[in-house]
Formats: C-alpha cells, structure tokens, sequence
C-alpha cells in the first residue's frame, strides 16, 4: 500500500498491492515550509493512517537536514522529527529511513531541480561558497529501503539512506553544467556552513551486493543524465 503521489511514491509503485507494507510518502515536501496549517495536515494523514493500517509494517521517509546546521532547527526538520517520534511511539512495525537530497524528477521545488531550472532557462542564481550537500539518486534509496524490506532487515529502528559522501555545492553546479553542456550565471557569496557527515554504516555493508557505488568518479553525471535526458 501506498499513500501519496509524488517522485517517492512513483518509485515505490511496486508496493501498491502489498497488503503487508505501507509506504507512507505524502506531506511535507518543500523544506522551506513554515505553515502550521501544512504540518497539521501531515500529522492528520499520518496519524489516521495509521490508526487504519495497524496490522502494516509502516514505512515513514524522514529527511537527512538535521545534520545541516543550517536548517537542523527549522520547523520543517522539527517537525519532521516529531512525525518520525509519532511512528516509532505508535507502530509496532515500522522503518524510518531519513533520506537526503534526492537526484529524481519531482514537482517540488527540491536543490536539484532549483539547480538544474536556472541553468536551462539562464537564470542567475546565488550560491553560498562554503555550502555542501549530501546527495543520492532516487534509484539508489529504491534499492536501498527494497532490499531492506524484503528481507526484513532492521526493522524498528530509524536508519540513515544517504550518499556515503557529501559534495559541495559549487562542485555539484560545475557537474550539472557539464551534463547539460551549459554554463551556469552563478554569484558566489563567501557563505555556508558544510553538511554534517551522516553515518551510512547500517546500509554501507549492502551497498555491494545491490549494485551502488558512491565511489563512482561519474555518480553525479549518470544520475543527472538519467533525470534530464530520460524520455517521459
């Protein structure tokens, strides 16, 4: 079972008919959110939603931004992090993955799109010098949270899907240019604080066998072609 609409659920379509797994990937996406109203709409969705499917092994996608010290006290982790609390108070089965920035096509306005949109449409854009990112292709955190539930791995507890890496900003922007084959109209601001590193050591081990490599030199580029040049 699935509840919600956007890229995460789009992958996760193969369990649409799975009576024993709910894939819970409808809320809050945008993390510059501040509305009370958008948060207290979640928690509703969540909330009932479980309160119907008591018999499911619940899914919850949480967000890697707590380790961003920029944004680790915003409303929009804080209340990311009370939702991750009301699952694991509430479910008796139950995953948390708390994803980090994923390279996938969504209508939200997401770091990569923001990236990718201003460059094709020639717009400048501002960008803090100091600032990185942990970044994963949604391909990669499908086969990473699919290996898990089907083999039942880890189960009850909250598990970090991240890039074993992070990547600065203005590195990440000289990749996407070279994707597109276009430059970007950057100002660069002596701004920016790096990404804490997140530990990936519950899912490092399986990263082999299911065929990711973050070591890859062209990670970046292969998971950038594939959204923008991919045929809808």
């Amino acid at each position: 079972m699935i509840v919600g609409n956007g890229m995460m659920a789009k992958k996760f379509a193969e369990y649409q008919h799975n009576k024993n797994v709910l894939i819970f990937a409808s809320g809050v996406s945008n993390s510059k959110e501040n509305r009370g109203s958008e948060f207290e709409r979640e928690f509703n969705l969540l909330r009932k939603t479980i309160e119907l499917n008591t018999k499911k092994h619940f899914v919850y996608f949480g967000t890697s931004s707590m380790y961003d010290p920029m944004a680790k006290h915003s409303p929009y982790v804080l209340h990311k992090l009370k939702m991750e609390q009301y699952v694991v108070e509430n479910c008796d089965s139950y995953n948390v993955f708390r994803i980090s920035q994923v390279i996938g096509r969504a209508n939200n306005p997401t770091l990569v799109n923001f990236i990718i949109n201003n460059i094709v449409y020639d717009k400048e854009f501002e960008v803090w010098e100091r600032a990185t990112r942990n970044l994963i292709a949604v391909d990669d955190v499908y086969k990473i949270v699919d290996y898990l539930l089907v083999n039942k791995l880890h189960c009850n507890e909250i598990i970090n899907v991240a890039n074993s890496d992070n990547i600065a900003i203005v590195d990440f922007i000289n990749i996407v240019e070279k994707v597109l084959n276009k430059r970007a109209r950057l100002h660069i601001v002596p701004k920016g604080f790096p990404f804490d590193k997140i530990d990936i050591s519950v899912v490092k081990p399986l990263l082999k066998k299911i065929g990711i490599d973050f070591d890859d030199n062209y990670y970046y580029e292969k998971s950038l072609s594939k959204i923008i040049y991919a045929e809808e």
